[in-house]
């Protein structure tokens, strides 16, 4: 928009501006809330768990996303976890470090009957001043652990070991608009690389989930700096450097993972030491390592950031190539 443009014109450039910003929200938002009941059927969930995740924005009111519900169209799971989300997690139990029992009493009367289901909110005013919920708040991985229904267990077959793989990588992939396909982007690339030199079948299937799996410590990473056009601060680095001790401490602590943790994990690391999370050398990087890292860099210059966009293949290669066979496996 130009600044010596006429009122009238600015005001208008202004105005799309600020649509087009509300029309990506909606659709990034529309995305997620897909995404994620898809990712509850990929693991086993029920079809009522996926729709109470799909069906999370939408308001008592009807004017909530991504269907615009109203009333009991919404499914109670979705109303309750709605209202639970902006009272116990988001506004005032993790912003302020302790409980604010009467602010979220607060908050959540003043949307009754709009943004939440009346009965839901005086269900939650009921056992709100009752310290045992807060306690539970506190403790929330703990008691969720505890309160998985035992008789629900599924097996750790093949299949389902794939289907969270898939599962998870959607997850870290719908973390940002930017990174929407990566992870699988990443897994095809390495299967591929894998199959050129031969790998036996157990080799590719480790490589994949490896791939799939390698970024989920980007989870700790916050938007603002993974959605950032400029360049990062050195603060900013540090926090994304991280993601990948996180990958590494998340998958070795999860049977049937822990074998790729290794993999998923050096993912940034180069033959002469020149790059992290551990600084490792060509001694310690397995193949399966190399593979994946190869694959992670084509896969990211290959892809649209919001630094700039996507590269066309020649210079993909060409810049792959100027790192043989000093940083990168010349095989």
């Amino acid at each position: 928009m130009k600044t010596g443009a006429p009122f009238l014109e600015r005001m208008r450039g202004l105005f799309e501006a600020v649509l087009h910003q509300k029309q990506n929200a909606r659709l990034l938002m529309q995305m997620r809330r897909e995404r994620g009941a898809g990712i509850a059927r990929g693991i086993g969930l029920s079809e009522g768990a996926a729709n109470a995740i799909q069906c999370l924005n939408e308001h008592w009111n009807g004017l909530g996303q991504p269907q615009g519900l109203r009333r009991e169209q919404i499914p109670l799971l979705s109303r309750i976890m709605n209202m639970a989300q902006l009272a116990l997690a988001d506004v005032f139990y993790s912003r302020h470090g302790n409980a604010d029992v009467a602010g979220a009493i607060e908050v959540v009367r003043r949307r009754k009957g709009r943004l939440f289901d009346p009965d839901v909110v005086n269900a939650f005013c009921s056992v709100a001043s009752r310290p045992s919920l807060w306690v539970d708040v506190a403790q929330a991985a703990t008691r969720v652990t505890a309160l998985e229904p035992r008789e629900d267990i599924l097996p750790a077959d093949e299949a389902t070991l794939d289907n969270i793989c898939l599962a998870f990588s959607d997850v870290v992939d719908a973390k940002s608009p930017f990174t929407y396909r990566h992870s699988t982007g990443v897994a095809a690339a390495a299967v591929a690389i894998a199959e050129a030199l031969s790998l036996s079948k157990p080799e590719i299937t480790t490589i994949r989930r490896a791939a799939l799996l390698h970024d989920i410590g980007k989870l700790s990473v916050p938007n603002t700096i993974l959605d950032k056009p400029d360049k990062l601060t050195n603060e900013e680095w540090a926090v994304v450097r991280k993601h990948r001790y996180y990958s590494h401490e998340i998958l070795r602590r999860i049977p049937g993972f822990s074998g790729l943790s290794e993999i998923a994990a050096s993912h940034h690391e180069k033959l002469d030491g020149s790059d992290y999370f551990r600084n490792m050398s060509a001694a310690n990087l397995s193949l399966p390592a190399r593979i994946l890292v190869i694959a992670d860099i084509y896969d990211a210059l290959s892809a649209n950031r919001p630094y700039r966009d996507t590269l066309p293949l020649e210079a993909v290669l060409g810049i792959i190539k100027k790192e043989v066979p000093r940083a990168l496996d010349t095989r």
